[in-house]
């Protein structure tokens, strides 16, 4: 118990007027209503549960290490990357965030790509000897990788009106399922395909970090990025 405040920091919700009632699900951006004093309400888009999202860990006068001490360094992590949208009955829209460079989205894929170049160099110096460790690293690293670009980053280009056929994101999704095919003929033991592997996420990598990802940064703000590194987090961790 906080004996500042009277309450226990990040644990209740402040009850809004009525003028704050409409919130945009992270995942789906569906826009819920929650009318005070309800928390929260699914989203009738994906059935996520979404949140008025400010507690006092919010306001907590005690600052940001009075809501560490009380949320523990767990609690305290997700709650340093979460974030609200609010769309006010006016009209105006603004976002708050609370957010790491690290979980900036286009920011994660580049991190991904500097382990999977690293991966491929193991690769390319022993393939016969590196296959294993390779698959073993593609299941459980890369694949992730094409995921967040498949499940956040591309939708989100093309909701800014980035086209999929014909354009830069169907090219990227097409790499993917050849790759997919070479890692197949990998894991069958034809290691010529360690190859082509190599070759072709040399340059997929290189026509993201030099064409797609510059592309993002220009038509999605930091707010944006911020929640889709929210997302990608999600699905590193399998969730």
């Amino acid at each position: 118990m906080d004996i500042r405040c009277g309450r226990c920091p990040g644990q209740d919700s402040i009850v809004k007027g009525p003028e704050d009632v409409e919130f945009e699900c992270p995942n789906c951006h569906e826009i819920v209503e929650i009318w005070p004093p309800a928390r929260g309400e699914k989203c009738p888009g994906c059935g996520n549960w979404v949140s008025r999202g400010e507690t006092c860990a919010d306001w907590c006068p005690g600052g940001e290490e009075m809501v560490r001490q009380c949320l523990g360094e767990e609690r305290y992590k997700e709650w340093k990357v979460s974030k609200k949208v609010v769309i006010k009955r006016n009209g105006e829209k603004t976002m708050e965030n609370h957010y790491c460079g690290h979980h900036n989205c286009i920011e994660e894929l580049r991190a991904d790509h500097e382990k999977i170049l690293a991966e491929l160099d193991k690769l390319e110096a022993n393939p016969a000897g590196y296959a294993k460790e390779f698959l073993h690293f593609t299941e459980n690293f890369a694949e992730p990788h094409h995921h967040k670009e498949e499940e956040v980053l591309f939708p989100a280009l093309e909701k800014k009106g980035i086209p999929n056929e014909g354009g830069p994101i169907g090219v990227m999704l097409m790499e993917h399922e050849i790759k997919r095919g070479h890692v197949r003929d990998l894991a069958a033991g034809k290691i010529e395909a360690a190859g082509n592997i190599i070759s072709l996420l040399r340059d997929h990598i290189n026509k993201e970090n030099n064409i797609l990802y510059p592309m993002a940064e220009q038509v999605l703000s930091k707010e944006e990025l911020a929640a889709m590194g929210h997302l990608c987090e999600k699905i590193k961790k399998g969730e």
